[in-house]
């Protein structure tokens, strides 16, 4: 924040409730975007 940056987004894998608690307090929402990842098949 100090150098001017607006946002920081997070991608996790994590569903385990204290590894998201964790992102949540260190000021992490999960309200605001929605992320989506296309793999190849294989």
């Amino acid at each position: 924040w100090a150098v001017g940056c607006y946002k920081v987004m997070l991608l996790t894998g994590r569903k385990d409730s204290n590894t998201l608690r964790f992102y949540q307090s260190a000021g992490f929402s999960s309200d605001d975007k929605q992320g989506f990842i296309a793999k190849p098949a294989g």
